[in-house]
């Protein structure tokens, strides 16, 4: 299985194991769609984004998911550009690449190169959670 970033050195991080469960994502188009689940990396390959000078290469690589429908709602108070951001939820199972839970309420994914994240994300019924 080839993961993204899997071209780097030492990336996905050593760290990283598969996991399976629950976790979130903003959505800030509100729609589901797969520019949703693009790294920084691969944003900035595109022209569309930039890189966080605080991380390494390999966590650009990453996608960005939180554990805990808190944290999700707490980033939306947080950040005015989140705010009426919808919330994905991703089911994960160990063949869906690897995760690093870098703290308690947030994880950073690699996933294979040919697998699309949207067969595995719906969108939240953020009242009943």
């Amino acid at each position: 299985m080839i993961l993204i970033g899997g071209h780097l050195n030492n990336c996905p991080l050593p760290i990283a194991k598969p996991s399976a469960g629950e976790y979130f994502r903003l959505i800030p188009s509100g729609k589901l769609c797969i520019d949703e689940f693009k790294s920084r990396a691969r944003l900035c390959i595109e022209g569309n984004g930039y890189l966080n000078v605080d991380l390494n290469v390999c966590e650009e690589h990453a996608l960005s998911l939180c554990t805990t429908m808190e944290r999700v709602f707490s980033l939306k108070r947080k950040f005015k550009r989140y705010r009426l951001a919808k919330v994905a939820v991703v089911n994960l199972l160990h063949s869906h690449g690897v995760i690093d839970q870098d703290t308690p309420a947030h994880a950073n994914w690699w996933h294979p190169i040919n697998f699309d994240p949207l067969t595995i994300a719906t969108l939240a019924n953020e009242e009943s959670k």
